[in-house]
């Protein structure tokens, strides 16, 4: 796909028979919406951090070059909807789509819903996305879960409307129960506990060990410069995809957590031998909920298994704490936290058609072009 110039948006619109207005907020309006945004985040159907304040205000200053919109749905006095869009055409053919703001420092593309009316601004953003000329509204790495799905399903359903679902994946999660101690010996082997107590003596042979977490603004601040420097020094420097690798992202990063840190929404671990650093990890919470956002480690100390022994004091932690819901972020086939996380997210590739060209597309020719595609790769994988 390529970038397309946003068309130019409306001022309102509203869905009729339940007092719901769509709009595109500008930067500025968002920065006056805070109060109803923080409301909206507290009263969602589903949680998604990414759309959250402190994580897309630095990313619209430190990313956006001009081509995101944020569609807000509003009832009275009160924000009940958000969701930043892209707008993109498809390949050669000037079929405009709009798309869910994921760039690549986000994990989530699921909009922020009221709750109490989530089917209805589903049906509202569909129709105003519609109305400015868009074909498809494309969501990459939206929630499958069936708070999301089946609304968004519905709300289709009521314009007459197809969605095409492109695939389906899930992450490792955890839904705490019970004691760790307990939990460690479900979901761990005898052998893999064996394996992490002899890593974990292995590192006490270089001297004392602790596990941290941060516990003020101050020590967290002070914290995320190491984090980054050892993010850096791995494999992720190696293939310039650290925070620290791009003035962009360096930016992003440093923007994100200052926010987090300032509204108490971030949560820093570390693991040390002799006070020094030698893993981190960095979550993000929500009412409830956390995402664990990115950790690194210093891969000198790689056959110790520093990661896994910070990992494993995360899950020990979220369990003392009454969280009720932990995101990995992590890759579907990620062996470590498949087995760490005895719970699954279901995540999911949805293109929406907006008028009787999109759907289509949606309900006919994508459909077919996907089994084409899987048809020729059985035969390539034959060969």
């Amino acid at each position: 796909m390529s970038v397309a110039r946003p068309l130019p948006p409306p001022i309102a619109s509203t869905t009729p028979g339940v007092g719901l207005q769509f709009r595109f907020a500008s930067n500025h309006e968002l920065l006056t919406l805070l109060p109803r945004w923080e409301s909206l985040v507290n009263h969602c159907s589903w949680s998604n951090p990414c759309y959250e304040p402190e994580f897309l205000l630095a990313a619209l200053r430190t990313l956006d070059d001009g081509a995101v919109q944020v569609l807000v749905a509003e009832r009275n006095d009160r924000l009940v909807g958000l969701l930043p869009i892209v707008t993109k055409s498809l390949g050669p053919i000037p079929l405009r789509i709009a798309q869910a703001w994921r760039p690549e420092v986000a994990f989530d593309s699921t909009p922020l819903i009221d709750a109490e009316c989530v089917v209805e601004v589903l049906e509202g953003i569909l129709q105003t996305l519609r109305d400015v000329g868009h074909r498809m509204l494309d969501f990459n790495t939206v929630s499958g879960e069936p708070a999301f799905d089946l609304a968004l399903f519905e709300a289709a359903r009521r314009g007459s409307l197809n969605v095409f679902r492109r695939d389906r994946f899930q992450r490792a999660a955890l839904r705490p129960q019970g004691t760790a101690e307990d939990y460690f010996r479900r979901v761990l082997s005898k052998n893999r506990r064996k394996k992490l107590s002899r890593a974990l003596r292995g590192l006490e042979s270089f001297g004392e060990v602790s596990f941290e977490t941060a516990q003020s603004a101050f020590q967290a601040r002070e914290w995320m410069e190491t984090f980054l420097d050892i993010e850096a020094s791995g494999w992720k420097g190696n293939a310039s995809t650290a925070f620290a690798s791009e003035d962009e992202t360096f930016r992003f990063f440093v923007d994100v957590v200052g926010r987090l840190i300032d509204s108490q929404k971030l949560d820093l671990s570390r693991l040390t031998v002799n006070s020094v650093p030698i893993a981190m990890l960095v979550d993000v919470r929500s009412n409830g909920h956390v995402a664990c956002y990115k950790t690194a480690f210093d891969e000198r100390y790689a056959e110790y298994s520093p990661g896994t022994l910070l990992e494993r004091y995360n899950v020990e932690r979220m369990h003392e704490s009454g969280i009720e819901l932990c995101d990995s972020c992590g890759d579907p086939e990620n062996e470590l936290l498949n087995t760490l996380y005895e719970d699954r997210l279901t995540f999911q590739h949805l293109i929406v058609g907006l008028d009787r060209c999109g759907s289509t597309l949606t309900g006919l020719i994508l459909p077919q072009l996907q089994s084409l595609s899987r048809f020729v790769r059985r035969l390539r994988g034959r060969s």
